[in-house]
């Protein structure tokens, strides 16, 4: 009797999320590998993830890691990302300002139709599931007064310094609250928020904020972090964690070693090279005093009391 296999059909996502790609050219001292091969074969990971589920690339800000990218690093961002959603953030900017949005690399890849711009004003409705609206660096997010009753999921991208638990990443940072967000802005089923590195999810009363963190490691201090991207359900509002590709033993923390010694070195040798000068300017006051008391005939008790005054300053 033939054995029947049964095929497993798993709901498909709706969308994939993430942030903070920071495309470049250049190598963070970090890294010792090939760092541009790194960064192309998770794009490619990610471009082929979408085309399996037939959805979009929902990316909450640092498409790339400055305002300017080269001609060569547009062609492969052209190539290999998928069709994304965006919003801008500070690094996709010039003097991190949306008002030069039209000078940048960002824009030439919406004006190419590689990349959609989502506007707090102008919502992006893909498919039969949801509507995307984009909060750009500097901007603040569209307040609707309601739910949309048409069935589709409000879906908010902001590229805005969230925290998970309220914990600064550093002192003045002025990040905010993940779970403050989601209480101040119910109208929206899902926030994904850009420009935290770190990567964390937070839920109240069935609504999500993802918070993606950085595609890729470019400081020391990720040696650790296993970058993702997150698939995402309208049908239940869920998200699902999926780790990009990625190569162990390749973030070094030896630059720092160097660093430190270079600049221990570094204030050492200001340290000598100002002790010198003080050394020097001692000794140019006492030449001038000595010349002073040769060509001018100075009482012997005045001579004593500024010598006496200068040892006592030495000795201070």
């Amino acid at each position: 009797m033939a054995m029947t296999k049964r095929i497993i059909h798993r709901e498909k996502y709706n969308a994939v999320l993430g942030a903070d790609l920071h495309l470049r050219e250049d190598v963070p001292v970090c890294r010792t590998d090939d760092y541009l091969a790194a960064q192309f074969k998770k794009m490619s990971f990610v471009k082929d993830l979408c085309e399996e589920n037939d959805c979009p690339f929902l990316v909450a800000g640092d498409v790339f890691d400055h305002w300017k990218p080269s001609p060569y690093l547009l062609s492969r961002a052209i190539e290999l990302l998928p069709h994304a959603v965006v919003v801008a953030g500070q690094h996709d900017l010039p003097q991190h300002s949306f008002l030069e949005l039209s000078k940048t690399g960002l824009n030439t890849l919406v004006q190419a139709r590689t990349l959609d711009l989502a506007l707090p004003e102008f919502q992006r409705t893909i498919g039969a599931f949801l509507r995307v609206y984009g909060t750009s660096y500097g901007q603040e997010p569209l307040r609707k007064t309601e739910k949309d009753p048409s069935g589709y999921r409000n879906v908010l991208l902001w590229h805005r310094l969230v925290t998970s638990g309220g914990d600064q990443p550093w002192p003045g940072a002025g990040a905010d609250d993940a779970r403050k967000i989601l209480k101040s802005l119910p109208e929206y089923d899902l926030i994904v928020t850009g420009d935290n590195h770190q990567q964390f999810t937070v839920e109240l009363d069935g609504r999500v904020l993802v918070n993606p963190g950085s595609t890729m490691r470019m400081t020391a201090d990720q040696a650790d972090f296993e970058p993702a991207v997150f698939g995402w359900k309208s049908s239940d509002n869920s998200v699902t964690r999926i780790p990009l590709p990625i190569q162990k033993g390749v973030v070094s923390r030896e630059h720092l070693k160097r660093e430190k010694k270079e600049d221990r070195d570094l204030r050492m040798e200001v340290y000598i090279q100002r002790a010198k000068r003080t050394f020097e300017h001692r000794l140019s006051f006492e030449k001038n005093l000595e010349e002073h008391f040769r060509k001018n005939d100075e009482d012997e008790d005045v001579k004593r009391l500024v010598w006496e005054a200068v040892e006592k300053e030495d000795a201070s």
